[in-house]
């Protein structure tokens, strides 16, 4: 009798702990987690699940009182999920395209994976630069009818005003707003303008790499030692780390153009197999593999790359 009291005792707190534990894993999620689900989903890149999150999170915010950061952040998550048709008709819907460079950099960036590359360069937010001869139109004088549907939207407060700028510095997104334009103008051709703006991003955001290497690139670097675009540029290439995948590329290029083609197979092999598919040194690698005439590991290269890399040109 006590044996069997004692195993109904038993079963019974098994059960409870079951339910809890039950409860626990369907409770509703508490406003201070959704950060926590968008992160871990973002994590396992599940971008639909993460989307549903922040989706979520914002309308939670809206229920009771959603600030302009609020917003500022839902479109930021949003860039991040790709979800740059939204992003683009949210910012546009609300008048904050001219408002701060928070949101003139997202909707750019939106506009620039639509590939609506002339639509960039005619937005008129030269008002927003925080660095005068930038080639970025500025407001018309006169009130068309853009400026007047504008004016209805809400003027930022001294603590949006604040919380934005915090922002900006801390993402460096004037410097991002730069780096587009660079690519936008690359792409249109004026290899002047794209100079200009990637100088401004650089200049704004050393560690910046997208537009390092977009100035190397396109030998878009001015070439006086008195430019101080030029001397920062040597000077990081002074601090490189020789163990970074980058630096071995510069390496297998130095060796290529001095005829070393053994050497820079070699290279360029030790690349793929320690980091993968690096897309710096794949054109290099197909050259070697070409040059040796190794029609098989190339073919096995461009299945991969297509494989792996769909939308990149490097593929087709």
């Amino acid at each position: 009798m006590l044996l069997r009291d004692c195993d109904v005792d038993s079963f019974s707190r098994l059960e409870a702990a079951e339910q809890q534990e039950d409860f626990e894993c369907y409770k509703v999620v508490d406003e201070n987690d959704y950060d926590l689900l968008i992160s871990r989903y973002l994590s396992q890149g599940d971008c639909e699940t993460a989307t549903y999150w922040i989706d979520r999170s914002y309308a939670k915010k809206c229920e009771t009182s959603s600030s302009m950061i609020d917003f500022a952040n839902y479109v930021k998550d949003l860039t991040i999920v790709h979800q740059y048709k939204r992003v683009s008709q949210l910012i546009l819907n609300r008048h904050l395209v001219k408002k701060h460079i928070v949101f003139a950099y997202y909707y750019v960036n939106a506009l620039f994976h639509l590939r609506m590359y002339s639509v960039i360069v005619q937005l008129p937010i030269g008002n927003l630069m925080l660095t005068e001869g930038l080639p970025v139109r500025y407001p018309d004088s006169h009130c068309g009818l853009e400026d007047y549907l504008d004016s209805f939207s809400a003027e930022l407060s001294e603590s949006d005003l604040a919380a934005l700028n915090k922002m900006m510095n801390s993402l460096k997104l004037f410097s991002a707003l730069m780096v587009v334009y660079g690519r936008t103008y690359i792409l249109l051709e004026n290899r002047d303008f794209a100079s200009r703006c990637l100088i401004a991003a650089f200049l704004q955001d050393r560690r910046s790499l997208a537009a390092e290497q977009l100035l190397r690139n396109y030998k878009l670097v001015p070439s006086t030692g008195k430019d101080p675009c030029y001397r920062l540029m040597k000077k990081i290439k002074q601090t490189e780390i020789s163990g970074d995948p980058r630096q071995k590329t510069e390496l297998a290029r130095e060796l290529y153009r001095d005829g070393k083609v053994a050497e820079t197979l070699e290279t360029t092999t030790m690349i793929m197999e320690e980091h993968g598919l690096y897309m710096d040194c794949i054109i290099l690698h197909a050259n070697c593999l070409c040059y040796f005439q190794d029609w098989k590991k190339l073919f096995l290269l461009a299945h991969e790359l297509v494989f792996s890399f769909p939308d990149h040109h490097y593929s087709w």
